[in-house]
């Protein structure tokens, strides 16, 4: 068995809301549709924090304006080309949010419910 390993941190990921949540986000943060860049790992507070659109959560009283981050479900987004599918047969990932649905080419390929697990999820069959 080949151990090949692709890692995902340095892809170009994108981050935006989910379609149920655009209702939660106030009308003066502009998320474009399109999304915005994300960091992997990272977080979606950080990440709306780099791109302009909320101010420092850890400043002052900051905290208290963006419950609606929370409220919102948020979708992480990237795309990659794997040529020898043989050496790949599991997406796994180190730390998902505690609440993750995980697709692959529109299927869903599993459900987490715990961040502090590796989740390993079969691809060869996909």
């Amino acid at each position: 068995m080949n151990d090949t390993a692709l890692s995902l941190n340095s892809s170009k990921w994108i981050l935006k809301p989910s379609s149920e949540s655009i209702n939660y986000i106030p009308e003066n943060i502009k998320i474009p549709t399109i999304g915005i860049s994300a960091t992997i790992p990272g977080d979606i507070f950080l990440d709306l924090l780099t791109a302009g659109l909320i101010n420092d959560p850890f400043f002052g009283d900051n905290e208290l304006s963006l419950g609606w981050v929370a409220n919102c479900n948020w979708d992480y987004e990237t795309s990659f080309e794997i040529h020898d599918t043989s050496s790949f047969t599991h997406l796994v990932f180190d730390g998902l949010d505690t609440i993750a649905d995980i697709y692959l080419n529109g299927l869903l390929l599993g459900h987490s419910e715990n961040m502090f697990l590796r989740h390993s999820f079969d691809i060869k069959k996909n």
